[in-house]
């Protein structure tokens, strides 16, 4: 009876340690998905700190690509009216060149009539050059337009438009 007794204990004990190792095992199954759900929050926690920082990057540079659409739109918007004026003041000099032309053409008619046919100016009979033939006779030189305004002092768009009226004139 004694035997009996200790072989049921021993079978009590192997039954306990059975049942030990079962819940062990299944306590050990049970950690697996807290850590694997640790794990992914934690993941899901960096994911969420690179995401806002890239945003923000995100956001500076849109921030910064507003302005230079807005820079560039007041540069088109300035260029816009630079160009209107000039195209008013290229108006106004076609006018007045039209205007000067004229004046020359009744003033050369009338210095022809008073001067018997003779076609002098009042400056050749004084002996002055007038700024006029001096730029035609550097230009016929060779000299650039550049070099024609620094030699005589005055600006470039000058030169250009006395060579301008002389060449429409056939060369006076």
């Amino acid at each position: 009876m004694l035997l009996m007794i200790i072989i049921f204990l021993l079978l009590i004990i192997v039954a306990l340690l059975l049942m030990i190792l079962r819940y062990r095992r299944r306590i050990a199954e049970m950690e697996y998905p807290y850590e694997m759900e640790e794990r992914l929050l934690e993941l899901l926690g960096k994911f969420k700190h690179v995401a806002s920082i890239k945003l923000e990057m995100l956001e500076r540079k849109i921030e910064e690509l507003r302005k230079l659409v807005k820079e560039a739109n007041d540069v088109y918007a300035s260029l816009a009216v630079i160009i209107t004026d000039a195209t008013k003041f290229k108006n106004e000099l076609e006018r007045a060149e039209n205007e000067v032309e004229e004046v020359v053409e009744e003033g050369n008619a009338e210095k022809m009539v008073d001067s018997g046919g003779k076609d002098e100016t009042h400056e050749e009979e004084i002996g002055e050059e007038t700024v006029e033939k001096k730029i035609m006779r550097l230009n016929e030189e060779g000299l650039s337009d550049t070099e024609i305004a620094r030699e005589l002092g005055i600006g470039v768009s000058e030169v250009k438009l006395v060579i301008d009226l002389f060449k429409r004139r056939g060369g006076k």
